[in-house]
Formats: C-alpha cells, sequence, structure tokens
C-alpha cells in the first residue's frame, strides 16, 4: 500500500504526475507511428477525430432524446445512459489527438467491449465502497411534505415504515458465496 503525501508538492505530484506521462507516452507512440508510416499518421489522427465528432453529435442527441423522454414519461431509462456515457467518453477521446486516447476511445465506443467495461467500473467501485467502508444500510434519508391530496399530479404513495433488521449486512456483488462475511 502507497504512503500517502503529506506535503502540497507531494499531492501536486501525485494529481499531474500521470498527465505528464501519459503526455510522453502519447508522443513516444506517435513518434514510432510517424516513423513506421510517416505523413499518414496525421491522416490516421484526422479521421479518428471526425469520427470521434460525429459520435459526439449522435451520443449527444441520443442524451438529450433520452432527458426529454425522462421529462414526459417520469420514468428513468433502463441501462441507456451508462451506454450513452461511454460512448460518450469515447468519442471525446477519439477527438483527443493521440493514438492511446484512440485505442482506449475505440474500446468504450464498441458495443462488444462495453459491457466488459461496464463491469471492471463496477468492480473498481464496489472495492473502492468496499476499502473505505462505504455501505448502504437500507435506509433512504428525506422528510416528509405534507401535500394537497387532491391534486393527481402529485399521488400519494402508501407504505409501511419497516424497521432494518441490526444484523443486516450488504451482499458483496464480488463473492460468489453467500457465506456471511
Amino acid at each position: 500500500m502507497l504512503a500517502r503525501p503529506t506535503s502540497d508538492l507531494g499531492r501536486l505530484v501525485l494529481f499531474v504526475g500521470p498527465f505528464v506521462v501519459y503526455g510522453f507516452a502519447e508522443l513516444a507512440v506517435i513518434i514510432l507511428v510517424a516513423q513506421a508510416i510517416g505523413w499518414w499518421t496525421l491522416l490516421a489522427m484526422a479521421v479518428t477525430a471526425v469520427i470521434g465528432i460525429y459520435l459526439m453529435q449522435r451520443e449527444g442527441r441520443k442524451a438529450l432524446d433520452t432527458v426529454m423522454d425522462v421529462t414526459r414519461t417520469g420514468h428513468l431509462p433502463r441501462g441507456d445512459m451508462s451506454k450513452t456515457a461511454l460512448s460518450m467518453m469515447g468519442a471525446v477521446l477519439l477527438v483527443v489527438p493521440g493514438f492511446l486516447s484512440d485505442i482506449l476511445g475505440f474500446s468504450l465506443v464498441f458495443p462488444f467491449t462495453q459491457p466488459f467495461i461496464r463491469s471492471a467500473i463496477s468492480w473498481w467501485a464496489a472495492r473502492a465502497m468496499r476499502r473505505s467502508n462505504v455501505a448502504w444500510n437500507g435506509t433512504i434519508e428525506g422528510e416528509v411534505v405534507v401535500t394537497d391530496q387532491s391534486d393527481p399530479s402529485h399521488p400519494v404513495i402508501e407504505g409501511t415504515i419497516i424497521e432494518p433488521d441490526p444484523g443486516w449486512r450488504p451482499v458483496d456483488p464480488t463473492r460468489d458465496d453467500e457465506s456471511p462475511q
């Protein structure tokens, strides 16, 4: 486990360092490709940028249509937003000049790689939450708002308040067995 830097300089290096390393790696790959195929390198980067711009427009329209559907119907879509978000991030990476960003961008855009990436993100988020001891105990915080019950645009939802079981623990999605944790 890495020690956390206590100085501002250490935090700055941890924040800026990966971007600097990525920039040099991207530049090195561009130089290697240019040595191999010459000026076609520029054409290849321009083509991926045009593809990225097209995908950004298409996915932006999809996202706008989804938002319009949500405002019209009041129901959230199932799974469409994650696909749209991954495709939009991939499109942005395709516009960024460089071949490493293009590889990552295409992996985010292709439908056959998206499920793998979504599961990897879910695994990483679950692991990060487990490390920081973040768990949902089944409680939704909120407040009671009394409204006019005769207004059909604000329906009243009947329900029962159930006290949580003190021994209840969230299920770990990364474990296959159902044994206690």
